[in-house]
């Protein structure tokens, strides 16, 4: 079971990279990674995938409000929008990750 949840987690962590280099072929492999977990009846696969979305969305999130921040002390301009939907999504990705691997951990069974 754990080992399912881990490549879960190694899926949606190299999807949402491959998503954050060049969004379109990222958009392909977030589908392979979906058609992949989807043929699993295991749900804790499928919620480690999402946790490792979240992750990746709120470490870059806070990687691109450093770097804002960053150029603005050194005396540059860095101007960015409001990032309160980058956090909400990071978030609902976590949230929605911890619940479906909580609960496929308590319902599947090997």
């Amino acid at each position: 079971m754990a080992g399912r949840w881990l490549l879960g987690l190694a899926v949606g962590a190299a999807a949402t990279w491959v998503f954050a280099v060049a969004p379109f072929p990222g958009v392909l492999v977030y589908v392979a990674a979906g058609l992949l977990l989807a043929r699993t009846r295991r749900v804790a696969p499928r919620g480690a995938a999402l946790f490792a979305t979240g992750v990746w969305f709120a470490y870059l999130a806070y990687r691109t409000i450093a770097s804002c921040d960053a150029i603005n002390a050194s005396g540059g301009i860095c101007q960015m929008g409001d990032t309160t939907f980058q956090t909400f999504a990071a978030l609902a990705f976590l949230a929605a990750g911890t619940l479906l691997s909580v609960y496929g951990f308590a319902t599947d069974r090997p």
